[in-house]
């Protein structure tokens, strides 16, 4: 009885219940980066361009945002506004520039230039030709296309065009199958085209002239064509007249255009500016470039006084600001023609 009741007993410490154990595993996931978020690349090269023209675009996490080209750099901030839909703005002005994800391409757009795809990077074919500034393909003329006379233009869905710039074919030869062109600009107040006297004419093969400029948009007599001569006054100041005779010293004639007129130019420059007459002054600025296009009052100590425009591309716009009587200089940073004309 002993040894059977100690049998049982050791029998029921042996015996346990075993119970199910489940462990629960927490997955935690990182949440999905907004699909914009990135560095991207667009390639705005242009037929006549030596080198490539690629332009850089990082959207930060943090909401950060660089555009980074070789004409410098730029930095902002990105907002989503709806799904696919983004508006970079920047600290120094008040121009947004709006973005539109596609998620079938994996690309980002402009609606201002649809056409012009931004890969994101790695991604950008290695051949791409934009067809905003892709050449011509359709077989020209033999031996040529144009006639003396011929006023051409960029097509309007070449980055670079511009409404007021022009080509005239002034010679063709055809053994070397080269044309002569001469430049024109649209003056929009006096409503007529216009020559500038340091323009010097330039001569092109018959296939990069029809290539770049295949609009033709009619004729015009070269000798007729006026001539804006730039005038350096007494005091320094350079402005645009269609008198090409020098101002007299001392008469006080010129002043009047110093802050009155039309001032053209391309690239980079520095124009002085000789205001005799405290005021309000409006200047009414153009640009045809790509890229960055800034225009500084200084004072004639140098110093920055007033901006008056920063954008990127094509630009056409006004701006005012009081100046006082005295020397200013207008600090010009562009890629393209511009006009700037100033009235009070």
């Amino acid at each position: 009885m002993i040894i059977l009741a100690f049998s049982i007993l050791l029998s029921g410490c042996t015996t346990q219940t075993q119970l199910p154990t489940t462990t629960t595993q927490l997955q935690t996931t990182k949440p999905q980066s907004d699909p914009i978020v990135g560095i991207w690349t667009q390639d705005l090269t242009l037929p006549e361009d030596t080198s490539p023209f690629i332009v850089t675009y990082t959207f930060f996490e943090d909401s950060r945002f660089n555009r980074q080209s070789q004409s410098g750099q730029i930095s902002g901030q990105w907002v989503k506004i709806r799904e696919n839909q983004y508006v970079v703005s920047y600290s120094f002005q008040e121009k947004t520039n709006t973005y539109i994800y596609d998620p079938i391409t994996d690309t980002l757009n402009q609606p201002d230039y649809p056409e012009l795809n931004i890969y994101r990077a790695g991604k950008m074919p290695s051949q791409t030709v934009n067809p905003a500034i892709a050449p011509v393909t359709s077989a020209p003329q033999s031996p040529n296309r144009y006639n003396v006379g011929d006023k051409i233009q960029r097509a309007n869905t070449d980055s670079a065009y511009d409404k007021d710039r022009a080509w005239v074919i002034l010679k063709i030869n055809y053994d070397e199958e080269k044309y002569t062109i001469g430049k024109l600009y649209y003056d929009p107040d006096g409503r007529k085209w216009y020559k500038v006297n340091e323009d010097l004419p330039e001569i092109r093969f018959f296939s990069a002239v029809e290539r770049d400029y295949p609009n033709l948009i009619g004729k015009i007599n070269w000798d007729t064509v006026p001539i804006k001569y730039t005038i350096h006054t007494c005091e320094g100041t350079t402005v645009l007249s269609y008198d090409s005779e020098q101002p007299e010293c001392g008469t006080g004639g010129s002043s009047s255009s110093s802050t009155d007129g039309v001032i053209s130019g391309y690239g980079d420059d520095v124009i002085p500016l000789n205001v005799q007459t405290a005021g309000l002054y409006i200047f009414s600025m153009s640009h045809s470039g790509r890229s960055n296009f800034i225009v500084w009052v200084k004072g004639g100590d140098g110093y920055n006084q007033d901006l008056l425009v920063n954008e990127i591309g094509h630009y056409s716009g006004k701006k005012s600001t009081r100046l006082e009587k005295g020397k200013y200089y207008l600090d010009i940073t562009a890629d393209g023609y511009w006009t700037i004309t100033i009235g009070s």
